[in-house]
């Protein structure tokens, strides 16, 4: 099983109504959200660690993590409310305005679930609110507790307008990645944490540090995956672009999902994997992104919709 700990958030698209006002959109969002979601649609057991509202649109987020049939047992309810963000999507990439203070994901402590169980082989962490506080520090410290028990995985995912302290996330985000086999970030995400560097510079220097396997996505340039062995980059696969909302979540669900379909959720495994490896999830998780950026929203695809790679 993979347990994914981080975010919900509502995300608000603008949209014009007939009348011609403008008028708000809500969609279930949130990049660990959208992973685990996108995980457990496409048939890879999966819990979700964190704490939903019991507003209306934490019932929303519960109900897809049922209809997926995500294990239940470390969600969380809670009367905070739910995460906001407001979603422009005039310019090249999406932008965000999160309304954040005081609400259920906020203050979520992983003390409060239950343990992780033993047939967790992957606890998956992300995204921004590794940036914001007190819940940076309480993930940072149960990655620390699970790392000597079962793999890492990290999608950095960063919002520089939820940094308050840049070189204490930058500090937070080195630890973390040091204590993960598995890495995943965009090339935007590595312009702010890594200036100047290189993605290959950056992905290679993961690896010395001991991760088993790191991915950047490059955008339109399709994506960089290193292991101990290899390098392989890859392209984006053809699609009409309605939004890439959503899409790197969706790669990471499609890389986790091809590791375990796999067998190579485990760090023997891991360190076994190969140019061909690589290059194969890798591309199968740039199919399942292509099908998010080809909707509107992070709609992550269910394994019926993508039958070629099962």
């Amino acid at each position: 099983m993979i347990v994914v700990s981080g975010e919900t958030v509502v995300d608000l698209f603008s949209e014009t109504a007939a009348d011609g006002a403008t008028v708000f959109r809500p969609v279930n969002g949130g990049s660990p959200f959208n992973t685990a979601l996108g995980l457990a649609r496409l048939g890879v057991p999966t819990g979700f660690l964190w704490a939903l509202s019991t507003d209306l649109f934490g019932v929303r987020f519960a109900a897809a993590l049922k209809e997926a049939a995500v294990a239940p047992q470390w969600t969380l309810s809670t009367t905070r409310p739910s995460t906001l963000s407001f979603v422009d999507l005039s310019g090249p990439s999406p932008a965000y305005t999160f309304l954040d203070e005081g609400t259920a994901g906020r203050l979520f402590d992983p003390e409060d679930a239950p343990p992780l169980s033993d047939d967790v082989a992957v606890l998956h962490v992300g995204s921004y609110v590794l940036a914001t506080e007190p819940n940076g520090s309480r993930l940072e410290k149960l990655v620390e507790k699970e790392a000597v028990k079962r793999l890492i995985s990290i999608d950095i995912n960063i919002r520089p307008s939820l940094v308050t302290d840049p070189a204490a996330y930058r500090a937070r985000l080195t630890r973390l990645i040091a204590l993960a086999s598995i890495v995943k970030a965009s090339d935007e995400d590595l312009a702010w944490f890594a200036p100047g560097r290189s993605a290959l510079e950056v992905a290679e220097g993961w690896i010395a540090g001991g991760a088993a396997l790191a991915v950047v996505t490059l955008g339109a340039e399709g994506s960089l995956a290193v292991c101990r062995e290899a390098v392989a980059q890859r392209p984006v696969k053809p699609v009409e672009v309605v939004d890439t909302v959503g899409a790197g979540d969706s790669f990471m669900a499609g890389l986790l999902s091809g590791l375990y379909r796999r067998g190579f959720l485990t760090r023997e495994r891991l360190e076994d994997l190969t140019l061909s490896d690589i290059a194969t999830i890798a591309d199968e998780a740039a199919t399942i992104a292509a099908i998010v950026c080809g909707r509107r929203g992070p709609a992550m695809p269910w394994r019926s919709e993508v039958p070629g790679l099962f």
